[in-house]
């Protein structure tokens, strides 16, 4: 989409692309194992993190409820990342979640933008489905994506304390009625925007982070669209709905920051 907001210097630091599934139970981690044979050039690096919950976004944004405690009979398996050795790009795997990352690591990294994203994640993400075939799991049935983008703003571009924000997000805006209250020192904004297409919901936070190594201070800002193509979810739908919710992240990403923050990374006219 030639027409999207450009940026030279966008903030970004990290995009991920991501199916849910219905849990294989089956999946075990000699599988994982097997699956690290097929992929060990590159993806060289391998580490364990606890599994991400199964969360389907709902039609209708529902009250808040209480924790849930599910019993399950097969072992719990951890989520696996499988990353090349710079760190930059990275695969997780999980009973019920395949997810293609790219991360900024250095200074000198620069984004590879969405469709070069885009396209490693539909490259691993069919290899994915090819081995459980070749191992006579499953097929995946898919009942959600997601979308995410991960801008990091330092302290010192546009903003030094919380209250300058506003010189970054088109509408934050700090007043409090009396004047009683201080500027505060630490935020969380949180906004989430239905997608006229019944396919998702785009959910943006924003939240004062300290980042290493050296824990400087900066402005986390994400932008994840949640949901899944209407229909079967096949090949080409998929595709479809990323390609739909990258338009809603960078049209709303443009939206919601300022003409300062335009100029500050550079928006192409």
């Amino acid at each position: 989409m030639a027409d999207l907001p450009d940026y030279e210097n966008p903030p970004v630091v990290e995009v991920a692309a991501c199916v849910q599934f219905a849990p294989i139970k089956e999946l075990a981690g000699a599988h994982l194992g097997a699956y690290w044979a097929r992929i060990r050039d590159p993806f060289s690096r391998v580490q364990e993190q606890s599994p991400m919950a199964h969360v389907v976004e709902p039609e209708d944004l529902a009250p808040a409820r209480g924790a849930q405690i599910e019993f399950a009979h097969e072992p719990p398996l951890p989520r696996t990342w499988f990353s090349i050795p710079n760190g930059t790009e990275l695969i997780q795997v999980q009973r019920d979640r395949f997810v293609y990352n790219w991360r900024k690591q250095a200074k000198e990294d620069v984004y590879p933008r969405f469709p070069y994203v885009q396209g490693k994640f539909r490259e691993h993400w069919s290899g994915f489905r090819a081995f459980l075939t070749e191992e006579d799991l499953p097929e995946p049935t898919v009942d959600q994506c997601e979308l995410t983008y991960v801008n990091l703003i330092p302290k010192g571009e546009g903003w030094k304390v919380v209250r300058d924000w506003e010189n970054v997000f088109s509408t934050f805006v700090w007043g409090p009625r009396s004047g009683f209250l201080p500027p505060p020192e630490r935020v969380t904004w949180k906004l989430s925007f239905k997608l006229p297409t019944g396919e998702g919901r785009l959910h943006v936070s924003a939240e004062p982070v300290f980042v290493p190594p050296g824990n400087e201070l900066a402005a986390r800002f994400t932008l994840t669209v949640r949901g899944g193509p209407q229909g079967e979810p096949d090949d080409d739908k998929i595709s479809n709905w990323f390609a739909t919710a990258r338009e809603w992240i960078v049209r709303g990403f443009a939206d919601l920051v300022t003409e300062a923050a335009d100029k500050l990374w550079g928006r192409k006219a």
